[in-house]
């Protein structure tokens, strides 16, 4: 096809944005210089197509003359006139080549604000990538620079005040008339190009004139005040668009987006090239590399390096060095000669520290800073020891580097005010609001169209659903006849078919001769939507809204102006002396089950939108139960089934979710509730408010609770902050390689700058570990015997005594099935790839996705839709292929041998539950063996579990379990205990005494009793949920198929407090 067609990519580029936005700071701040630049060009022009019509002219009169050309008079005096004419050309040619350089020359002295512009639009363009409403137009930031390059300050005023007495009085009027006007035409006609907009303004100019005096260039203004009027617009620039962007980001985002300015400006203002390696290695592997002899020249420096520093491997040492070393050059070299200085003293004083400073201290960032061990580290070195050696504290110290860097401002939480966004607005483009889950902007806009208008009145609300559309074009056709209404469609997201309508209709705002009430507002909100038009997203003004981050500001919102519990509701004295300790442990409770989110699964298996809704009904709840008590204590559990089970509890759909959110609500109806002393996290930082507090109290109260949250106020351990902290980074850089997704490239790339021969090893790589299918092994007497033969034997076994096996061989059978399946694919798309790559196949859509993941080290889709759930990179994630596929090998060496006779069990003596591609099928063979063995129904039985925790102990019950009956029990391994480990002296589960989060829980010895036997002492069992991953429940959807089964095991505490703690088994561990 393309040889067909000519593509043509009109996309901007940054060296393009870069020249438009010197054009037009140029033409503002010394409009003469552009002036004459312009008409330069012009003239240049002219004069190139006056020699072309010359040249045109004289070859047609050749081409078709019929006579002697000595006898063509009009020819020799067209030649004549043209070689004058050329002359003349040529000497006003190089004349103004010579105003152009000095022009130019002029011009670049305003190049740092352009660039700094085009840098910063070409960052925001790819926030997209992290989330689809993160729309930014090149028309918006056009216009945004421009509003910064105006006259706004002092220093800039004086300097334009001198220029302009320079200027003739046609560009004073110009220029007044741009500054007065320029920013209302901004707001009034939004969707206008700025370049047409400077375009329409500008007053033709005397060419003549112009062209004669080519002196007028010269500039009156100071170097000194044109690099204070510089920096001033960079700054405002800057920080402008950061604010401006902020506003439109959810939290989790803004602290990347404030990590990226600062890393971006950085880079390209910092003229050290050393610096650009460290912070650009991914532009360094683009070039092209020089040959075998290159690449020994290139190993062998990594060989010296790593020499230098053992305490690193070689293998991270090519995988860190390789990308900087692509090329050899002595710039690089003396980059890594420095670096390797720096790393040296790092490592150097890290394996001599016996104290081990660097990993106790709580501020890691500072202390590398600081230390003059250190000292020869960039700031942006110390960031990246911290992401290898400390990633818990990435975020703090990436906050310390943007403020260091960039200032305090930068790192402002960036959330908007309803009225900073108003003020920013227009008619014509709508203001977005961005909802985040359990979010209702409704009263955010009532009370702020009362505290505007002194009423709501002029405020229509819609909420957006099936049938609303006509609603909506019958509401705005009204609006737009009107003065100062405003329009809040509510919930956009739900509404999908009616949004190309909505984009008409905006779009009408712009149209000719259409003029809006100046107080006209549309208000939209929305959920993150791919169905939401992007015109609409680029024109408008977004802005999140987000619950409260953190149990202080969570309260205060409930307590606040707008809040559920107002004065009114919280002094209430016919309620009871109880009441208010009541209210406030309510809204306690709120804030505590909706924080827990932030804590992934530890907090909860899934993800619940409780909102402001749900504690109102709450509340009424609670009320209505304590009049009906006459104003007493109310019945606790009563109020706990109505607030638990029914009103918070109809959000929870998972099992275990709503287990633990009545033992969370018991934490704060219980009589222990109401004492004077009564703590929420057992110390007094969160000790409960005295029970005659009034509402003014209550606020300082809650205003001098800490700004952190301990974790033991969520009924959490306390390193469960640090396994946030930890996740939170991880999140981070992700989010980073999703912005720059070549970044993880890099990193597969290694020495090789072509991704084609990077791709072929990964490949060759994996299929060289990885069998084609499970091997069945051979028997000890030399012969092969298949498992499908070994099978056959059995049987014959079977029909006897043996029947007890069946129900285990018919799961590895479907075992060896699902992971010859995943063998087969995995080869499968390996081959066609290599094929591919090496021009002998067509790259499908597949391949190409194939290839683009394995580059980035995670896992093909085509090959996670065929494997077993996992959360592990690619390299682990065939490493721990390996290591199921060797435990069924052994298994299928067992039953060989067995037939053979030469094994006393065709079962291994302990299974690997963390093997199976199945692992509910392990429980069901059990399950059905053991009912076979005591001949009882299986619904009479019911499993028991017992921790094998002494080797010695451990052996014995193996040994005596007798091949011919199941009965005895079935030793499994492989389980994890999430949030929690055992202790072998106590012989029960206690809380983590180190920062590690998952321990190993030793081999279970599993039997089968009659339900008919109680347990001899279930106070201190913990009924543990397992499940295959650190993900749990994953979705609403899969987590019955996530959910492996349940085990009971002794616990230290009660259930309630390991099931607050969301203890859990797992069976894959992300190393």
């Amino acid at each position: 096809l393309f040889s067909f067609y000519l593509l043509v990519n009109f996309t901007i580029t940054q060296n393009g944005l870069e020249h438009q936005l010197l054009s037009l700071v140029v033409l503002n701040e010394e409009p003469h210089l552009e002036y004459e630049r312009k008409v330069l060009l012009e003239t240049m022009a002219q004069d190139l197509k006056s020699l072309r019509d010359f040249e045109d002219r004289t070859l047609e009169m050749l081409t078709t003359s019929e006579q002697h050309l000595l006898d063509r008079h009009d020819l020799i005096d067209n030649l004549t006139r043209s070689k004058i004419t050329s002359d003349e050309i040529a000497n006003r040619y190089h004349e103004n080549e010579s105003n152009e350089r000095q022009i130019n020359l002029a011009r670049q002295c305003y190049v740092s604000l352009a660039k700094r512009g085009s840098l910063l639009y070409f960052l925001i363009n790819h926030l997209s990538r992290l989330n689809i409403m993160y729309q930014f137009s090149l028309t918006w930031f056009q216009r945004t620079f421009h509003s910064c390059i105006l006259d706004h300050d002092s220093t800039r005023r004086m300097s334009m005040t001198n220029l302009s007495n320079e200027l003739d009085p046609l560009q004073r009027l110009t220029r007044q008339r741009r500054s007065s006007s320029l920013l209302s035409s901004l707001i009034s006609s939004p969707r206008q190009s700025i370049s047409e907009e400077l375009t329409r303004e500008q007053i033709p100019i005397n060419l003549t004139r112009t062209r004669h005096n080519t002196k007028s260039f010269v500039s009156t203004i100071t170097p000194q005040q044109r690099a204070a009027t510089l920096r001033l617009m960079v700054d405002r620039l800057t920080y402008t668009i950061y604010q401006l962007v902020s506003w439109s980001l959810f939290a989790e985002h803004q602290l990347l987006f404030s990590f990226l300015l600062t890393t971006t400006i950085e880079r390209e203002t910092n003229n050290d090239e050393k610096t650009r390696y460290m912070a650009t290695a991914s532009d360094i592997i683009q070039e092209e590399e020089g040959g075998d002899e290159q690449q020994q020249q290139q190993q062998q420096h990594i060989n010296e390096l790593e020499a230098k520093l053992p305490c690193i491997t070689h293998d991270e040492w090519t995988l860190f060095m390789s990308p900087l070393l692509s090329t050899i050059n002595e710039d690089k070299l003396s980059f890594v000669n420095d670096l390797l200085a720096s790393l040296y003293s790092v490592c150097q004083h890290l394996l001599h520290d016996t104290n081990q400073e660097f990993f106790k201290h709580s501020n890691p960032y500072l202390y590398l800073t600081r230390h003059d061990h250190h000292s020869r580290l960039s700031r942006f070195q110390c960031i990246l020891i911290i992401k290898i050696l400390r990633p818990e504290l990435l975020l703090p110290s990436i906050s310390q580097y943007v403020a260091e860097q960039m200032g305090s401002k930068f790192l402002s939480s960036g959330f908007a005010d309803i009225q900073d966004i108003y003020t920013h607005s227009s008619p014509q483009a709508p203001i977005i609001l961005l909802l985040s889950s359990g979010t209702d902007p409704t009263n955010l806009l009532l009370r702020f169209a009362k505290e505007t208008r002194g009423s709501a009145s002029h405020l229509d609300v819609i909420s957006l659903g099936q049938g609303q559309g006509p609603k909506v074009e019958e509401v705005l056709s009204k609006a737009l006849t009107l003065k100062g209404r405003w329009i809040f469609l509510h919930n956009c997201h739900l509404s999908a078919s009616f949004m190309p309508r909505l984009r008409v209709l905006v779009n009408n705002f712009s149209k000719p001769g259409l003029e809006l009430d100046s107080q006209f507002r549309l208000f939209l909100s929305t959920k993150p939507d791919v169905h939401f038009p992007l015109e609409l997203l680029q024109l408008g003004l977004k802005m999140t809204i987000e619950w409260p981050v953190g149990l202080k500001s969570s309260l205060l919102q409930t307590f606040g102006p707008t809040g559920i519990v107002n004065e009114k509701v919280y002094d209430n004295e016919t309620l009871g002396p109880y009441w208010r300790r009541l209210v406030f442990n309510l809204a306690f409770f709120h804030a505590v089950i909706h924080e827990r989110k932030k804590f992934g699964a530890l907090g909860w298996n899934l993800s619940y939108e409780f909102n402001q809704s749900d504690l109102e009904v709450a509340v009424l709840e609670l009320e209505s139960l304590v009049h009906r008590s006459k104003n007493q204590i109310p019945p606790f559990d009563v109020f706990c089934y109505l607030a638990g089970s029914v009103v918070y509890g109809g959000r929870v759909t998972d099992e275990f979710d709503r287990r633990r959110l009545l033992r969370i609500i018991e934490r704060f109806y219980c009589p222990e509730t109401l004492k004077e002393d009564y703590s929420y996290a057992g110390d007094d930082t969160y000790k409960a408010p005295n029970l005659d507090l009034n509402f003014s109290g209550l606020l300082s109260y809650i205003n001098a609770l800490p700004d952190f949250d301990d974790p033991r106020v969520f009924g959490m351990h306390p390193n469960t902050n640090r396994a946030l902290m930890y996740v939170q980074a991880n999140q981070l850089v992700d989010m980073l390689v999703a912005i720059e997704p070549q970044y993880r490239m890099m990193i597969s790339l290694g020495a090789s700058s072509d991704s084609d021969a990077a791709c072929m090893t990964i490949i060759n790589d994996i299929t060289a570990k990885l069998p084609h299918f499970i091997e069945t092994g051979y028997g000890p007497q030399a012969r092969h015997i298949t498992f499908e033969n070994a099978l056959a034997k059995i049987s014959d076994k079977l029909e006897s005594k043996y029947h007890a096996y069946s129900v285990f061989f018919s799961l590895l059978k479907q075992e060896l099935r699902a992971y010859n399946e995943l063998l087969e694919l995995i080869h499968t798309t390996c081959n066609d790839l290599r094929r591919a790559l090496v021009g002998e196949t067509v790259v499908s859509e597949i391949l190409e996705e194939t290839q683009r993941t394995l580059l980035m080290h995670e896992m093909p889709r085509v090959w996670k839709k065929k494997s077993y759930p996992s959360t592990k990179s690619l390299l682990a994630w065939i490493a721990d292929n390996l290591i199921r596929i060797a435990f069924f090998k052994e298994w299928t060496r067992l039953i060989v041998t067995y037939v053979e006779d030469k094994a006393s069990s065709p079962l291994p003596p302990i299974f690997n539950i963390g093997a199976f591609y199945y692992p509910k099928g392990l429980f069901s063979a059990i399950l059905q063996s053991s009912a076979r063995s005591i001949a009882l129904p299986i619904d009479q039985l019911k499993f028991t579990y017992q921790v094998l925790d002494n080797n010695e102990e451990c052996q014995m019950l193996q040994s005596s379990t007798s091949t011919n009956d199941i009965a005895n029990g079935i030793t499994i391994d492989g389980i994890y205990i999430d949030g929690a480990q055992w202790d072998n002296e106590r012989h029960q589960i206690i809380d983590c005494t180190s920062q590690q989060r998952t321990h190993r829980l030793p081999p279970l010895l599993c039997k089968l009793i009659p339900k008919s036997i109680e347990n001899v002492d279930s106070t201190n069992v913990y009924e543990c949920p397992v499940y295959l991953t650190a993900l749990r429940a994953v979705s609403a959807s899969e987590a019955a198929k996530h959910l492996v089964g349940t085990i009971t095991i002794p616990c230290s505490e009660t259930e309630s407090f390991w099931t607050t703690r969301s203890i859990a088994g797992i069976l894959e561990v992300n190393e």
